[in-house]
């Protein structure tokens, strides 16, 4: 994946089905522009996923059938400017939801 970290101006960003890292995942923190990531079906760790939270331009994201859990939805209160996201067939259980939607996202 470090060969995209050139692609500055790259807005969306679609790695469904792929054998992405943790690792793999730190590297969009360095694309600056973008909005729409998809990331259905990858099976990356916790800490993987806490990379998305330096993309602030991020406005969607999609992580169907992915290893995202509740604890992933502490992330979701740092992205300012996100406007969708799709969590169908992951580990996220309605409480999860509730909290975040009461504002309470925690790990």
């Amino acid at each position: 994946m470090s060969h995209i970290t050139n692609l500055r101006d790259l807005r969306s960003l679609d790695v469904d089905q792929t054998g992405i890292t943790s690792n793999g995942l730190s590297v969009l923190q360095k694309l600056p522009k973008l909005s729409h990531v998809s990331l259905n079906g990858v099976q990356a760790t916790e800490s993987g996923f806490t990379h998305l939270r330096s993309i602030s331009s991020l406005e969607r994201l999609s992580l169907s059938g992915s290893s995202v859990t509740d604890a992933t939805l502490a992330l979701v209160p740092t992205l300012p400017k996100l406007e969708y996201l799709y969590l169908g067939e992951t580990k996220v259980t309605t409480e999860g939801l509730a909290r975040l939607e009461a504002g309470e996202a925690r790990p």
